[in-house]
């Protein structure tokens, strides 16, 4: 898990996300797979925890605390699916 200290690490990880353009695989609600660059994948989790929303990743990144590029991948596909669960 990371704690997002500025507004521009979330940015630098979107950049790169958007850049690789990786296949990111729903598994279930709030936990995603996401492809590394070398052929790999990781599992990303987004969930509420009380009061607060956490991302993690099991990238070697996200256990040294930086947001990932693969978090940012799946973090847009779950903003997208829980918008869409809003207007049902």
């Amino acid at each position: 898990m990371f704690i997002l200290k500025s507004k521009s690490q979330l940015e630098k990880a979107i950049a790169k996300a958007m850049k690789i353009r990786t296949k990111v695989k729903f598994i279930s609600f709030g936990v995603y797979s996401v492809k590394g660059t070398k052929g790999n994948f990781y599992t990303v989790k987004c969930e509420r925890v009380g009061n607060e929303k956490q991302v993690s990743c099991e990238c070697l990144g996200a256990a040294k605390g930086l947001v990932c590029w693969h978090s940012a991948c799946a973090l847009s596909l779950h903003v997208a699916i829980v918008r869409q669960r809003q207007t049902v």
